[in-house]
């Protein structure tokens, strides 16, 4: 019977440890929570000098053309759609929804991940689109005195860094979003676990 004990006490022992506890669970999913919405503003913060540029040589510059100014209508408008769909995931992603009970979170949590997954797919691909649609218009003024040569290198290089940023960057971004997402959505249903046992 006393073998018996032991090996109770030992099993317990191992099952506590086995299981983290709530509070570490929250901790772990409030970081990655942070670390999600502090790489969101981060895409807010550098939307807003990018805006501002624009808006300046729209304000200062003269052209000639008027598919110049339309490119960069083009480019303030997208700036001004994406950023207004980021500050909203922002907003979402910034809230304490550690109060709900862990089922209600987790079913918060889903469905931010579903928009942001659509949003980083669909959204980021016709962003990349307009945008680079308006940066061609813009071009075609600002590269008309230069040598055929150069235009097409810098149509060239403008098109490989739009090719580079949505089929590397993009992707490593979202990976790493996806990750973090996926990590708190396992916490979560770890957590509702433990408060139906």
């Amino acid at each position: 019977m006393q073998n018996f004990d032991e090996l109770k006490n030992i099993w317990q022992q191992e099952q506590q440890h086995d299981m983290p506890g709530a509070e570490e669970i929250l901790s772990n999913i409030s970081r990655a929570r942070k670390s999600l919405s502090q790489n969101v503003l981060k895409a807010i913060l550098q939307l807003v000098p990018a805006f501002i540029v624009v808006i300046c040589i729209f304000l200062l510059v003269h052209f000639n053309s008027p598919l110049t100014y339309m490119g960069i209508v083009i480019i303030m408008l997208s700036i001004a759609v994406y950023g207004y769909f980021v500050v909203r995931h922002y907003i979402n992603l910034s809230k304490d929804y550690s109060l709900l009970r862990p089922s209600e979170y987790l079913t918060v949590i889903q469905k931010q991940y579903e928009v942001r997954k659509k949003f980083n797919t669909l959204g980021g691909l016709v962003y990349s689109v307009i945008l680079y649609a308006g940066i061609i218009l813009y071009m075609i003024e600002v590269a008309d005195h230069l040598s055929m040569l150069w235009q097409a290198a810098g149509y060239t290089l403008i098109t490989a860094w739009f090719l580079y940023v949505y089929f590397v960057l993009s992707k490593k971004v979202m990976k790493s979003e996806n990750e973090k997402f996926e990590m708190i959505i396992q916490q979560l249903k770890r957590l509702a676990g433990q408060f139906e046992e």
